[in-house]
Formats: C-alpha cells, structure tokens, sequence
C-alpha cells in the first residue's frame, strides 16, 4: 500500500463497504487513508464497473 496516498493525482475515494465490493471483484486496494477512506486508481476499467454496481452498496457506503 502507498503512505502517501495524497500524492496521487489520479485516484477514486470511497468508503468502507464500496472498498470491500470493490476489493471482491479483483480491484487492488492503492492506500487507507488516516480519514477512514480507501483509495483505489481511477482508471476506465473501474469506471465501468462503477456503472454496474448496485445502487444499495452506493446508498450504504456514503451512510456509513
């Protein structure tokens, strides 16, 4: 993982649970922020699969 996550000019942030389903579906985990956010590279590939994940896991990671 990067210690310096910030750094990175091209990442996508998000929570907990969408890391976890992320992480499931073979996206590599780039850094843990110290705010409790994870970071993953912002690439097409994860855009995509941004597209097709469920709205419940999109609702349930920016609640908690």
């Amino acid at each position: 993982m990067i210690r310096n996550p910030e750094i990175l000019k091209n990442r996508f942030i998000c929570g907990r649970i969408l890391s976890q389903f992320l992480q499931t579906n073979g996206f590599p985990l780039l850094a843990i922020e110290e705010n409790g956010k994870y970071s993953f590279r912002n690439t097409d590939i994860l855009k995509e699969a941004l597209k097709k994940i469920p709205w419940t896991i999109k609702v349930l990671d920016r609640i908690l």
